[in-house]
């Protein structure tokens, strides 16, 4: 990919990001979001901080957050449910099975509660 090196920014003002927010241009990064923008004002899903990063569109069902390509389907509430759990023999709240119990298992869900 190519820098804008030897580009002049008023042929490729299009491909420039910013952030800012209606009030304050060319301040750049600061510890509130601001929504990240195209050199046309086009806007992006997504608002940068120097703290934060904030999807907007992210509904977890055809837009926003993806990771390696993939979208992520889950909400922020339901991947914050699973601070604290381990899955692997290492802490009292850790759920382990017997290899009947993994056989009995295979391809079922759970649905709602705790686990």
């Amino acid at each position: 990919m190519a820098g804008i090196g030897s580009k002049v920014p008023g042929l490729v003002f299009k491909d420039l990001l910013t952030v800012h927010d209606s009030a304050n241009d060319n301040e750049g990064l600061e510890t509130n979001l601001k929504r990240v923008v195209d050199g046309e004002g086009v806007q992006s899903s997504m608002e940068l901080s120097s703290d934060d990063m904030n999807i907007t569109t992210h509904n977890g069902a055809d837009k926003g957050l993806r990771l390696n390509s993939s979208l992520v389907t889950s909400s922020a509430l339901e991947i914050n449910n699973l601070d604290g759990k381990a899955f692997g023999g290492t802490a009292s709240n850790d759920v382990l099975l017997n290899s009947s119990l993994q056989t009995q298992l295979t391809d079922k869900s759970i649905n709602g509660g705790t686990f």
